[in-house]
């Protein structure tokens, strides 16, 4: 019986990174991480946000519309106001934001 060499420590072996994510557990894409963990950002209609920067950074607002990436809202103290969605952050400490959400949708990205 014929057996392969071994190699010595000088010798790199090529290992696909496929294979080495996968015997590090890290089987899911990172591009559907990215993607599933960007959607959970986004800022939606119903959801309260913080804004980000400008003179009321730090406020909290309720979105009530998102189109063309604009996004209207109410201020939790009352008024209304809109920005630009970049200018926004999604209060993922929101109660309307629960974990089977989170969950569900990084499942529902993942199983591209």
């Amino acid at each position: 019986m014929r057996r392969c060499p071994m190699p010595d420590r000088s010798t790199a072996a090529a290992i696909p990174r496929n294979v080495i994510r996968h015997l590090q557990g890290l089987t899911v894409d990172a591009k559907a991480l990215h993607e599933a963990r960007a959607e959970i950002c986004r800022i939606k209609p119903g959801q309260r946000a913080k804004i980000a920067a400008g003179p009321l950074e730090g406020f909290a607002v309720d979105v009530t519309e998102v189109k063309n990436g604009i996004a209207w809202f109410d201020f939790v103290t009352g008024g209304k106001g809109k920005a630009d969605v970049a200018s926004l952050v999604a209060d993922l400490n929101d109660k309307a934001l629960t974990l089977e959400d989170v969950v569900g949708l990084g499942v529902q990205q993942i199983s591209r």
